[in-house]
């Protein structure tokens, strides 16, 4: 779950050179959220701050990650380890009263600022990637220096030594809200994620899109497809998805003729849509219901015909380049047994639909919805046998879980100082002020400004890195043009969510090039070929809001069929671009056409049906018929 696991800089060392603190200490950083979660007798809530808590988490994670990267110098990893506990354990047990003093300039306070600040750049730096790290202490220098600006540039009142003591104990900053939503909402998610996979969820999914993908020659790519599509629903995890089931359905698809390069860029785009897939969707959307205060069920809701409109194009998408390049295979492809398919989906919708009654039937929250979707795979599990696991297997899945998680909550803790500095500047207000002075010329520019600023920020950083700064910084100008406050924050989300395939980081390509064997830059160029009609969604719900659910019955009606048939009309503009450039641009005003809001609905709806009609089958066999009609 979650965002996109940055593993990169967690090594993984062989069985016999895990060391037994370091398995204890995984199981800690891993039972921790559950516990402080599900709490049976209130024995810990009643007592700790989730403050506190979400500090041990910290703590775990950071001793973990020195020893699993120091595996070579036990001293120093010992010595590293030692620091850590003994520093956040001080932070922990002062918390309470430490949070008083954050304006008194107590020298305690600001030294423990300072400590915990810099172990959290060094871990970033090694975990979170150097890009984020680098932006970071971008934003801190910017900070000190508007200490020194004069009037109403100058930043929080008190001086340096209250400005770098709130970078830690703000409500905003490292043991701040980011840090409280990843230790508690998207932890749980993660273990959800893994406890599925253990209960052969995985082998269900891929069993059941392989039925489903039909038998023809774009089948293994629309496979593909609908399989990233039903994990997302559990993982929200972009990576994840492309190694789980990405090591079923690349193989099928190269079978098929699909080129290393191609299968790649399909299976890293269709994985990176997991993030936007209800009811699980990524690290994002849990810090979007914390930073707008809306609750996440009603973000999954508003996210659903979005995430359904991505997945659609995607399939078109899928059907064109698969009839284009895939091939049949040389042997035949393996059969599914449809009883099997059947039993795989009864598992998978019983899973699903339990954790979506809690989310938006009883509005529990999320991580309670986790916790339960926890307990039904373990069921699951045991009804299917799979409650056997070696000693060798478990330390494996410790590490494997931890991988995910730790870089994670380091990303979260370091980003918390970015979002301090924003807020103690007025940094955001100011970038609002501008993109609204800039909106004044046409809400058009103003969202082209904010989508480039939000995928330029992604081509060095992670989805949820980019998308706490887009809010922060882009999405207030938008609500101050008039955009719904869900809308906004949408819209910054899919454009940070195009990080996973945007090169340099590209997280979801890299994750493929080692189960392709193809080069880093192909699979890129290959991904954002077969994505790029995906650019146009957030476009077309920002003008049509009922495709977020707002409105009435009518407009939501209206925005779905219109923003479909626009996809096929979209869809059948970029197939014919290299032969038939006029046909092109016939479709592509067609597929503007029918989502511009200004035009009378009835005008909208008629373009919608008459696009669909002429992409059916039925029309797709009148326009193979007129050929041979003309031929003599």
């Amino acid at each position: 779950m979650a965002g996109e696991p940055v593993t990169g800089g967690v090594a993984a060392p062989a069985d016999r050179e895990r060391s037994f603190f370091s398995d204890v200490l995984a199981a800690c950083l891993i039972l921790w959220p559950p516990l402080w979660v599900f709490d049976p007798f209130h024995l810990i809530q009643q007592h700790l701050m989730v403050e506190q808590f979400a500090l041990l988490e910290l703590a775990f994670c950071l001793a973990w990650a020195a020893l699993a990267r120091l595996t070579d110098r036990r001293a120093v990893a010992l010595l590293a380890v030692l620091a850590v506990l003994v520093l956040c354990g001080w932070l922990f047990i002062r918390f309470p009263g430490l949070t008083l003093s954050i304006y008194d300039g107590r020298s305690e306070t600001l030294v423990l600022s300072v400590l915990l600040m810099s172990v959290c750049f060094v871990a970033s730096w090694f975990l979170a990637g150097r890009g984020l790290t680098v932006l970071v202490l971008l934003f801190l220098l910017y900070g000190l220096l508007t200490l020194h600006f004069p009037g109403t540039f100058a930043a929080l009142g008190g001086g340096t030594r209250t400005f770098l003591t709130y970078m830690t104990f703000g409500s905003d900053a490292i043991i701040g809200q980011t840090l409280i939503v990843v230790t508690v909402t998207v932890a749980c998610f993660v273990l959800f994620g893994r406890a599925f996979l253990l209960a052969g969820g995985a082998k269900a999914i891929n069993d059941l899109a392989v039925w489903l993908g039909g038998r023809d020659a774009g089948a293994p790519v629309k496979t593909a497809v609908l399989a990233s599509g039903m994990f997302g629903t559990i993982s929200g995890n972009a990576t994840s998805n492309v190694l789980t089931v990405g090591s079923v359905t690349i193989p099928l698809m190269m079978r098929f003729g699909v080129r290393p390069a191609t299968a790649g860029g399909i299976e890293a785009v269709a994985s990176t849509g997991g993030q936007l897939m209800p009811p699980v969707m990524g690290t994002a959307a849990f810090m979007m219901a914390e930073l707008t205060s809306i609750p996440y069920a009603e973000i999954a809701l508003a996210a659903l015909l979005p995430a359904l409109l991505f997945y659609l194009v995607l399939l078109v998408e899928a059907h064109r380049i698969g009839k284009a390049t895939a091939k049949p295979a040389e042997t035949d492809a393996p059969a599914v047994d449809r009883a099997a398919a059947l039993r795989s989906l009864v598992v998978f919708a019983v899973i699903l639909i339990g954790v979506s009654v809690l989310l938006f039937w009883y509005g529990r929250s999320p991580e309670w919805a986790a916790v339960l979707g926890i307990l039904l795979c373990g069921l699951v599990a045991l009804s299917c046998g799979r409650h056997r696991l070696a000693w060798t297997a478990v330390r494996r899945e410790l590490y494997e879980v931890a991988a995910i998680l730790v870089p994670l909550v380091v990303t979260a803790a370091i980003v918390g100082v970015m979002l301090a500095v924003i807020n103690t500047t007025g940094l955001g207000v100011m970038l609002a002020f501008l993109l609204e002075q800039i909106g004044g010329k046409g809400l058009f520019l103003s969202l082209l400004v904010a989508a480039a600023a939000s995928y330029l920020l992604g081509l060095s950083l992670s989805t949820a890195a980019v998308y706490v700064i887009s809010a922060t910084l882009v999405a207030p100008g938008l609500v101050a043009l008039g955009v719904p406050v869900m809308a906004a924050h949408l819209f910054v989300l899919y454009m940070a969510m195009l990080s996973m395939i945007s090169p340099p980081v590209a997280f979801a390509c890299l994750a493929t090039c080692g189960l392709t064997g193809a080069s880093f830059a192909a699979t890129c160029r290959e991904a954002l070929r077969f994505s790029v009609l995906i650019f146009w969604i957030p476009f077309v719900f920002i003008y049509n809001p009922g495709l977020l659910l707002i409105g009435s019955a009518w407009e939501i009606f209206l925005a779905l069929a219109t923003a479909s048939g626009a996809a096929l009309a979209a869809s059948a503009a970029l197939a014919k671009t290299r032969d038939r450039v006029v046909e092109a641009l016939l479709y592509a005003g067609l597929a503007i056409l029918v989502v511009w809001p200004m035009l009378p609905d009835w005008l909208r709806l008629t373009a919608a049906l008459l696009a669909a009609l002429w992409f059916s089958p039925i029309g797709r066999g009148f326009r193979d018929r007129r050929p041979s009609q003309t031929t003599p």
